[in-house]
């Protein structure tokens, strides 16, 4: 049997932070803490270690600005105008059969009725689902979401909205090495049925759209254990929409009506909902971060306000005066040996100052994020699965 062994990564996604995520017992995991350890230097005495996890909800992108038109699914539908009744045509139990409960099944439809002539009206009806675009939704807050029906043909009869059910779907994927997995869990954001709501009325023209009331989704904000889209090396998690919308025509009484189910799904981004300051956002579209950092290399100050690391300042190389060869470069270093600085001439330069902390970095001209938090809680893992070893034996 082949051994496995651990590969060297071959690449890295450089995002945001993820969020705390859990969920998946013994397959993925993301958890923070804060742990500090005493070291005592007695040979008998053991070093004291406490651990504080705490849950992280990593702040949001910037976001692009909404355009003029919307992102929307659309399905449509035709209807049978002059169709007969499922109920009065029910065969009756397999036991009862008999050829007279066989004349009281439905008749195969004739050339000549009245539903396929060429002539017969026959009821169309688009359903759109609609959010603003980009498709993004935000934690804890209600979906900004329309439903519109449209009249695409004429009509003779009544239709009506029967059912209604509005559901987030997560999806997870896990990658290690070449092998990975997907994971989906839904979460209900409202769920109607038997509604039996007439919409419009067949005098209405053709093109009619009719609006479904918000009501049944608005103030239904998303669960607090939905987690922000995230993407990383090994995790990412994206989200779509799904609104399932159940139309009936004809009649409102089941056994009756013409029912059918409509589903939409809408590919969304979920948004933690903590803004980033006003300052970072103006430095990111004006490019003054990295403006800012070249002026500082070209001075010398880049460990002082400079977002990166500083260059580290080499003497110039001087030629090796040696027949047959020319350059420095004629002796490459051997691999596996640091390679020898060649002698300065003159005294060499100071040191410059120590790259910048994570406050003079990030944080120097930047207001503190003073405003929504959350209360992100992301599900519990249950008593006894399996989970990675504890921090506290590290």
């Amino acid at each position: 049997m082949a051994l496995e062994m651990a590969r060297t990564p071959t690449q890295h996604v450089k995002q945001t932070l993820p969020p705390s995520l859990s969920g998946f017992p013994g397959l993925a995991e993301i958890r923070y803490y804060v742990k500090v350890t005493v070291n005592r230097p007695q040979f008998f005495k053991e070093n004291p270690r406490g651990v504080a996890n705490f849950t992280f909800l990593p702040i949001e992108p910037p976001r692009p600005a909404q355009s003029d038109g919307e992102s929307y699914a659309r399905r449509q539908h035709q209807f049978l105008e002059n169709a007969q009744s499922v109920a009065a045509g029910k065969k009756k139990s397999f036991f009862n059969f008999d050829k007279k409960s066989s004349s009281t099944s439905l008749p195969p439809p004739s050339p000549t009725s009245p539903s396929t002539s060429p002539g017969a009206i026959l009821p169309r009806f688009s359903v759109d689902a609609r959010l603003p675009n980009p498709a993004i939704l935000t934690c804890a807050k209600d979906i900004p979401l329309r439903l519109l029906i449209k009249n695409v043909s004429e009509r003779e009869k009544n239709a009506y909205l029967q059912m209604l059910q509005i559901e987030l779907i997560g999806y997870t994927k896990v990658r290690a090495h070449e092998v990975q997995r997907t994971e989906s869990n839904s979460w209900i954001i409202s769920s109607f049925s038997n509604m039996n709501i007439p919409l419009g009325s067949p005098s209405d023209p053709v093109g009619t759209e009719i609006p479904i009331n918000p009501e049944y989704w608005s103030d239904k904000p998303l669960a607090n254990t939905v987690a922000p889209s995230f993407t990383t090396c090994n995790l990412s998690r994206f989200y779509e929409l799904e609104v399932r919308v159940g139309l009936g025509y004809g009649s409102y009484k089941h056994g009756e009506d013409q029912l059918v189910v409509l589903p939409l799904r809408l590919p969304v981004k979920v948004y933690s909902g903590i803004a980033p300051p006003q300052a970072l956002l103006e430095a990111t579209k004006t490019g003054d971060v990295g403006k800012l950092e070249q002026e500082n290399i070209k001075t010398g100050n880049a460990g002082k306000t400079s977002l990166a690391a500083p260059q580290q300042e080499h003497a110039p190389h001087t030629p090796i005066d040696h027949p047959g060869f020319s350059g420095p470069d004629a002796f490459p270093p051997v691999q596996g040996t640091p390679p020898v600085p060649p002698h300065p001439q003159g005294p060499q330069p100071p040191y410059d100052d120590a790259p910048p902390s994570y406050e003079d970095a990030i944080g120097a001209d930047l207001p503190p994020i003073d405003g929504y938090r959350g209360n992100y809680q992301p599900p519990p893992v249950p008593e006894g699965a399996p989970r990675f070893s504890d921090e506290k034996r590290r």
